[in-house]
C-alpha cells in the first residue's frame, strides 16, 4: 500500500539528510510504501469517513529516524485533529518497503529502500 505524506519542518529536513538532499529543497511530495497497512489507516475505514478530511490514506510524516518513521496517526491533510489532539505512532522501518521524494524544484524524483 502507497500512503502520500505530509510532512513536519524535522521530518522534512530529516528526509532531505537521507536522502542527499539539502535541506532548502523544495519538495513536491513523499509516499511511502508498506508492507503492511499500518493500522490506524485501517481503523479510519471503519469509523464514517468524511471525503472533506482528505485521503484516507494519508498520514502526517512528524519525524524519521535510524529505527523507522514517526506519524500522527490522527491529523488530517497535515492538520491537527478537529479536538487538537495529536497520537504519536511509530513505524519501523521493517514495514516500509520505500520511500519517494519528489524533488519540486527539478522534478526529479528519489526513492530509498528500507
Amino acid at each position: 500500500m502507497i500512503s502520500f505524506c505530509f510532512c513536519s519542518g524535522e521530518a522534512h529536513a530529516r528526509l532531505c539528510d537521507f536522502f542527499g538532499f539539502h535541506r532548502d529543497e523544495k519538495v513536491a511530495g513523499v509516499e511511502v510504501e508498506f508492507r503492511e497497512i499500518p493500522y490506524f489507516i485501517v481503523s479510519r475505514s471503519r469509523t464514517a469517513w468524511n471525503p472533506e478530511q482528505g485521503d484516507i490514506n494519508a498520514i502526517n510524516l512528524l519525524s524519521v529516524n535510524d529505527g523507522g518513521i514517526f506519524v500522527d496517526s490522527v491529523s488530517m491533510q497535515g492538520q491537527p485533529a478537529a479536538d487538537g489532539s495529536r497520537r504519536h505512532t511509530f513505524i519501523p522501518w521493517s514495514n516500509v518497503l520505500s520511500m519517494t521524494i519528489t524533488r519540486a524544484a527539478k522534478g526529479a524524483e528519489g526513492t530509498a529502500q528500507a
